[in-house]
């Protein structure tokens, strides 16, 4: 017992530390009836006696979220809380038990303004993604219209915007698979990435130089050591 109710003359009760009840933390009511004896001298106790039932609506304590109460043998049992469980959507948010509702809800979009969500991918996308710059925040599974991805090769378009290991059947048969060995927009400059197709991985990594221009492709003159973003 952790406390009571005159007006609804009933006990609040605790059966676990888990959800539900009118304090959403496993509590329950038990009705009671009150007897008040007169000890004398002004004074006197009470004695509370649980009341029986014989109807589940008399043990109803017209909450949803803990569950229907039902009436067995004459005493009131606490109800199943229903089961909200994660639906395995992403962009609906968390599911949880709206007690206002009476149904099992969810959160809402998780993503912040100024993104949207993904389902596919289970993320949040920024809105500017379509402008055909590889942005801050943007990479090739959040954005693949915008960020490239693919290993070295010989066609360009190719790489840009695939991430599932197919070339775009317009590139021809000498286009090589794009297989996601690398990914613009992981902050790292490498594979077909240079400063001008992923500014965002390679503007501040590659400084154009005698020894290393920066172009995405090993030339005779540069070398791993001298220009590692060009000779991976």
């Amino acid at each position: 017992l952790i406390g009571w109710d005159d007006n609804k003359e009933a006990d609040l009760c605790k059966n676990s530390w888990g959800p539900g009840g009118p304090n959403n933390d496993g509590s329950f009511w038990i009705a009671y009836a009150g007897h008040k004896n007169d000890l004398g001298l002004g004074m006197a106790n009470f004695g509370l006696e649980a009341v029986g039932c014989s109807s589940d609506a008399e043990c109803s304590d017209g909450l949803y979220c803990n569950g229907a109460e039902t009436c067995v043998d004459n005493v009131c049992q606490p109800g199943t809380p229903p089961a909200c469980d994660d639906d395995g959507l992403f962009c609906n948010g968390t599911e949880f038990c709206n007690e206002a509702g009476d149904i099992c809800a969810h959160t809402g979009d998780p993503c912040a303004a100024g993104t949207t969500c993904d389902e596919g991918q289970d993320s949040c996308i920024p809105q500017d993604c379509g402008n055909g710059t590889c942005d801050v925040g943007e990479n090739c599974t959040t954005c693949p219209d915008d960020c490239i991805s693919g290993q070295a090769g010989s066609c360009d378009d190719c790489f840009k915007g695939e991430c599932d290991g197919s070339c775009r059947p317009n590139d021809g048969a000498d286009c090589p698979d794009c297989l996601p060995s690398y990914c613009c927009g992981d902050g790292v400059c490498e594979g077909e990435e240079w400063v001008d197709n992923c500014a965002v991985d390679c503007s501040s990594a590659c400084i154009p130089a005698k020894a290393c221009n920066c172009d995405g492709r090993c030339g005779p003159k540069e070398n791993n050591e001298t220009c590692p973003w060009d000779c991976p």
